[in-house]
């Protein structure tokens, strides 16, 4: 009797000691099990390509003049006449690469890109012309302008500010820009002097102007860590490359070839343009 109730005790002790040690291991295993999570960083080195578009200048405004002297300073008749072109649009695509670091949920980083583009404006050709006397003073004088100007590729190195909400970082921008810039005035002069024989002329204006400019850019964008190393962006910036002007001029004296006349002729055309626009851009990057 003593020899039952002391077995049962003991099956009993045996059977909870392994209820505690099934807990105990479900426990230990649910524990072991559970996946640990390792917060986003934006801290880090990136590179990848972008593709977008600009509009904005260059818009050319160009003057142009002709005058018929009797004597140099002395005007006996004159024109002129100006034109505008439109605003440029382009496509365009690069690369740009960068560094962030991240403290709290502020990120600070510079990034520098490299765009291709075509924004280009043309003005419509523009004529004046003058003319004056008879016989051996006689003078004409016809000026031509049809201008072009163009943004081959522009360049920036920036600063970078931001506030990140895990894996979404808005920021802005600002910083240097760089840029080649291309711009003509195309003017063209011509007309004769005398009268039997009478005396044909032609010359051309300034050479183009081609010239890599800097300048400064701003804006802003926001991020997304697609993986942790896969990023998309998407920015917009203003890029101000400053302004351009070419000056051709020209003069002729009806004595040139010899002969008593005083008539002169001459004209000159003036060509301005900035260089300033706005971009909209979509890019993919590797973080490293």
């Amino acid at each position: 009797m003593r020899c039952g109730k002391l077995c049962k005790l003991l099956l009993s002790y045996a059977a909870w000691a392994g209820c505690l040690t099934a807990s105990a291991l479900a426990a230990d295993l649910s524990i072991s099990r559970a996946p640990g999570y390792a917060p986003f960083t934006w801290t880090g080195l990136y590179g990848g390509v972008n593709v977008g578009y600009g509009w904005g200048d260059p818009q050319i405004t160009s003057l142009i003049t002709s005058f018929v002297e009797s004597a140099p300073g002395v005007t006996a008749a004159s024109s002129a006449a100006s034109g505008t072109s439109n605003s440029a649009r382009s496509a365009l695509g690069g690369f740009q690469a960068g560094f962030n670091l991240q403290t709290g949920s502020w990120v600070y980083g510079i990034e520098t890109d490299l765009s291709v583009t075509k924004l280009q404006a043309a003005t419509p050709v523009i004529v004046t012309s003058s003319s004056a006397f008879g016989g051996s003073d006689a003078a004409s004088l016809q000026t031509t302008s049809s201008a072009t100007a163009s943004i081959d590729w522009f360049g920036t190195l920036r600063g970078r500010l931001g506030f990140a909400w895990d894996r979404v970082l808005l920021y802005g921008t600002a910083g240097f820009s760089y840029g080649l810039v291309r711009l003509t005035d195309g003017a063209f002069f011509n007309g004769f002097a005398g009268s039997s024989p009478t005396v044909a002329f032609n010359s051309t204006g300034a050479p183009q102007d081609s010239i890599i400019k800097g300048g400064w850019t701003a804006g802003g964008g926001i991020d997304y860590a697609y993986t942790n190393n896969i990023i998309v962006s998407f920015t917009y910036m203003h890029v101000d490359l400053g302004s351009d002007t070419v000056f051709s001029k020209f003069k002729r004296p009806n004595n040139v070839l010899g002969g008593a006349s005083t008539t002169v002729v001459r004209g000159w055309s003036f060509t301005s343009t900035s260089f300033d626009f706005d971009v909209v851009r979509a890019a993919i990057s590797w973080k490293l």
